[in-house]
């Protein structure tokens, strides 16, 4: 059965004396640890905010992951080759005209890839997960800011030509994979900060559908 006898109140002076323990028992920090803002807690950052509507690319997951391969090792030859690992290693051609390194690349792979024929552009916002790019040059170790830096190349403003560092990217929008045409050092910094798309004026271009391709047969 509940107790109906009330419990006595304890007294002013114990109360007085229990506050007493707990004050001397508390550490205060110190004026030094006040001033010391490399103490303080790290707050997280929110992510960023973006106007620009995302590339389309095809939904087919089969074709994405195939794009996700081939950006992932392009990504390792360029690390590979900003340490000098893949000298004399590289086929010629994608190094003859410096500047055009990465078009050779994608010439390479997809060869029925051609910008002559363009369709629209516009402002977006490229997954880099799609995109390749070509980080021989730098990368996130020789940038002394990186945060502000990342900050900037990603913002949306750099769709805009005319402004400085402005992107462009070709956009195979068949096969959902891109490359920069210009800003092409800054995607794999982009990818190594962290972040999930930049943005670029993306241009549109073909390709042949897949009944179009045949492989030459020998007699």
């Amino acid at each position: 059965m509940p107790s109906l006898i009330m419990q006595p109140a304890a007294s002013p002076d114990s109360s007085t004396a229990t506050v007493e323990q707990e004050l001397a028992s508390t550490s205060l920090p110190t004026v030094d640890e006040l001033l010391d803002e490399s103490a303080a807690p790290e707050e997280s950052m929110p992510p960023p905010r973006y106007r620009l509507p995302q590339a389309a690319v095809p939904p087919n997951i089969m074709l994405q992951s195939a794009v996700i391969r081939l950006v992932e090792q392009k990504e390792q030859i360029d690390q590979i080759a900003r340490n000098g690992l893949l000298a004399g290693l590289l086929p010629p051609e994608w190094s003859a005209s410096p500047g055009n390194e990465l078009r050779a690349f994608v010439a390479s792979v997809v060869p029925f890839a051609s910008d002559n024929v363009r369709g629209e552009t516009i402002a977006a916002r490229v997954p880099l997960k799609f995109l390749l790019g070509h980080s021989q040059r730098w990368g996130k170790p020789d940038v002394a800011e990186p945060n502000s830096l990342s900050a900037f190349l990603a913002s949306d403003e750099r769709a805009n030509s005319g402004v400085s560092d402005h992107a462009e990217v070709m956009l195979l929008s068949p096969l959902g994979l891109a490359w920069a045409h210009s800003g092409r050092s800054r995607v794999g910094f982009l990818r190594a900060m962290g972040l999930e798309s930049m943005a670029a004026r993306v241009t549109a271009l073909p390709y042949p559908a897949p009944e179009q391709l045949a492989l030459p047969s020998q007699q």
